[in-house]
């Protein structure tokens, strides 16, 4: 079985593995440092083994790097991906000042200044551009030579070549590269060759905003990835390399001549080469390092891999073995800066404000949804036009309030529709409206809860702060993120709730009689909650339901799990019907009452994939899936499900863990789910902070029902759809629970 160059091998055999650096640790030493020039390194004749013994870290490697290949991208979205290789993977101790580079970058230059920027990061230098890419792939066979160029299509060694020369020389640093070198190794080399690499792996996007302690997370490990060999016989092969070189060549030539595979022809190699990738940034590439690369063995590379002669020409009239001789390290290595762990949510990114800041912010939140978003397939992917949309709108030299930069980042976040797309403030600072907005079937705002006394339930929203309410919610949905219509209501009503001066409202009752209040803020515990519906958990004697037992699992209702779930063990004996009412925010695990609901043996949770990188080229999805046994161990799968009827209350704002729980649930044929289309937004939030003091969360995972149906956008569906009226919240009553009782009575 061959695996594709630079992606882990999972066959199942030992040579699949992903080892921890533990295993043989990083190197410690010098700074990755970018200036100067290096005349020393290729004195002597080329295929003369180098003395190492006082020579300093190389300092010309950017000289070394083969040019960039111009993607024809926008400049912001470029900036975006080159931005993030170094941010995310490149080797440094902290995001902080990677960011800080950026920012500077921007500073007095709309551009961004390519080599200011590569300047002041010692692990970052700069190349050329240029506009040609890879060119087809060629092989040639002359006097049993068989010549084989890389490139576009398949390589096909002709048998009757006795030699092999793999022409790498002034191949562009093109993003296609990498499976055109995997596809000659695959044709010239009989076996698979092992590259090693020390990297940093990323488990979706450690969680810069919320917690240190999330469920994502980064480590270093040191990875082992195969250059596939498929060749029918072996035959002498000679790589062949220019003064310049791509870093995936280097990373090819260099492995198969440490593993005495190859021999090398024309110009040394250098390891901090191999350790980079190149990304152009308009007329200029950046060249990021994010590792130290090893041997198929293991150990780090030298600093410098001699050429075994000149020319092929040479190599030819002089070669006596058809394999090359072993590779004789130097006796002193010329250590390389490591990789090194650091703490992102302790990163404290630059506070400045100003448009140099607003075009650094814009350019990590792209590069973070870009590599972390597991979404795009689901919603579509246009970040690269909705930045290059905001982008246009920071030519604007007028003032600029917090606000309006809260609200560009949220624009851009619409893009992603997804509902844990949160922009954060620093600064930010108010109360909120002593009232809780629901919507009609038709969309209009209403008075769900009201801690005023002007204010009553069922008064509908004509007004906010003088726009009428249609037009007010038409232009801030253009930057609410969400996956349903339902959700985007609600998240959009808490712009104008949330705030520091007083609410303007037209309200309009029963009647049709219209007025205009004013309603000051108050502090956040001092409005409704955003649980729809506060009935406790009990028997529902004061409904004409007697026998149906009713558990309201929102978190201001209940808070202590196992008191919950004892007091559901001790009424389902005696229940004719069950209702579990999870339109608000549970308080509890809720595990453990699926489990009591549906059974044990029925009992499956939802799946759920995180996007994984190890290092900046290798990536897959994790996935995970648990039944009842993670709730109470082998025991819980005896546990019988409720005989009688049960319903499933949902709404607008069952979100995230809410909607853990009732997609779990909705799978049951036992079920019959009331109410109105859950949020669609479930995963574990991650977020990254930003340059001015702002931070953007969003979905670090795919979650997706049990079943593997898609989830995200979906949500649960009501099999009875009930809607508010005006009329029913002016009365007090819950729609949605007078026909929970419905169907658990009939």
């Amino acid at each position: 079985m061959a695996c594709a160059a630079l992606a882990a091998c999972d066959d199942g055999s030992p040579r699949g593995r992903v080892v921890p650096v533990g295993d043989r640790g990083l190197p410690d030493g010098a700074l990755f440092d970018m200036a100067g020039a290096d005349a020393a390194a290729d004195e002597g004749p080329p295929d003369a083994a180098p003395d190492m013994a006082g020579e300093g870290p190389l300092a010309d490697r950017c000289s070394r790097v083969a040019p960039a290949v111009d993607d024809g991208r926008p400049r912001p979205v470029q900036w975006s991906a080159a931005h993030a290789l170094a941010r995310f993977f490149g080797a440094h101790d902290g995001s902080a000042a990677v960011d800080g580079a950026l920012v500077d970058a921007f500073e007095g230059d709309p551009r961004g200044d390519v080599p200011g920027y590569a300047e002041a990061l010692p692990f970052v230098c700069e190349v050329d551009v240029t506009p040609t890419g890879l060119g087809p792939a060629t092989v040639e066979l002359r006097d049993g030579v068989a010549w084989v160029r890389p490139g576009i299509g398949p390589v096909e060694v002709p048998p009757a070549a006795e030699v092999i020369v793999l022409d790498l020389v002034d191949l562009p640093a093109d993003p296609a590269l990498p499976a055109a070198l995997a596809a000659a190794s695959a044709a010239v080399m009989p076996e698979a060759t092992a590259q090693w690499a020390d990297v940093r792996r990323l488990e979706g996007l450690p969680d810069e905003v919320y917690t240190p302690d999330s469920l994502y997370y980064s480590e270093l490990l040191a990875l082992r990835t195969y250059w596939p060999g498929e060749a029918e016989r072996a035959r002498p092969v000679a790589i062949r390399v220019g003064r310049r070189v791509a870093p995936a060549a280097a990373r090819l030539a260099g492995t198969l001549r440490l593993d005495d595979t190859a021999w090398l022809i024309g110009e040394a190699l250098y390891a901090e080469v191999a350790e980079t990738d190149v990304l152009p940034v308009g007329d200029r590439g950046l060249v990021v390092r994010w590792g130290t690369i090893a041997d198929p063995y293991g150990e780090p590379w030298p600093d410098r891999v001699p050429p075994d002669a000149a020319s092929v020409e040479r190599w030819l009239a002089e070669r006596v073995t058809d394999t090359p001789p072993p590779f004789v390290r130097p006796e002193r290595l010329i250590e390389r800066s490591p990789l090194e762990a650091f703490d992102p949510y302790a990163q404290t990114p630059p506070a400045t404000p100003g448009p140099a800041a607003r075009r650094a912010m814009l350019i990590v939140a792209h590069g973070a949804l870009r590599r972390f978003f597991p979404y795009f397939d689901v919603v579509g992917d246009d970040i690269d036009d909705r930045l290059v949309e905001a982008w246009a709108t920071l030519d604007d030299d007028g003032p600029w309030a917090r606000q309006d930069t809260v609200n560009l980042l949220r624009r851009f976040a619409e893009a992603i529709r997804d509902g844990h797309a949160f922009v954060f403030d620093s600064a930010q600072s108010g109360g909120v409206a002593p009232i809780a907005v629901d919507h009609l079937e038709d969309e209009t705002p209403v008075v769900r809860a009201s801690r005023d006394f002007g204010v009553r339930p069922g008064h509908v929203i004509t007004h906010i702060d003088g726009r009428p309410a249609a037009e007010w919610y038409a232009e801030e949905l253009t930057r609410t993120s969400a996956a349903t219509r339902g959700y985007a209501l609600d998240l959009a009503s808490r712009r104008y709730l949330q705030g520091r001066d007083p609410l303007r409202l037209g309200l309009m009752d029963l009647e049709g009689d219209t007025w205009d209040v004013a309603l000051d803020r108050v502090a956040f515990g001092g409005a409704p909650s955003s649980t729809p519906w506060h009935h406790p958990t009990g028997w529902l004697d004061a409904f004409d339901a007697p026998g149906v037992y009713y558990v309201n699992l929102a978190n201001d209702v209940e808070q202590d799990e196992p008191d919950l779930v004892a007091r559901i063990q001790a009424a389902l004996p005696d229940a004719e019907g069950l209702i579990l009412d999870m339109r608000g925010y549970p308080g509890v695990p809720t595990r453990r009452v699926a489990v009591l609901t549906i059974g044990g043996e029925a009992y499956r949770s939802a799946i759920f994939e995180v996007p994984r990188w190890d290092g900046p080229a290798v990536t897959q999805m994790t996935h995970s899936q648990y039944d009842a046994r993670i709730v109470g161990g082998a025991s819980a799968l005896a546990v019988p499900p409720f005989a009688g009827p049960v319903a499933l209350l949902v709404g607008p704002t069952s979100v995230s863990a809410a909607e853990d729980f009732a997609m779990t649930l909705s799978q049951s044929a036992a079920v019959t789910v009331v109410g109105r289309r859950s949020a669609g937004t479930n995963g574990n939030i991650t977020g990254v902070k930003l340059p001015g003091g702002f931070g953007l969360t969003f979905t670090g995972m795919r979650v997706l029902f049990p079943d593997g149906a898609r989830f995200h956008g979906v949500g649960v569906a009501p099999d009875v759809e009930v809607w508010p009226t005006a009329a029913a919240l002016a009365e007090g009553r819950d729609a949605a629970l007078d026909a929970a009782i419905e169907v658990t009575t009939r």
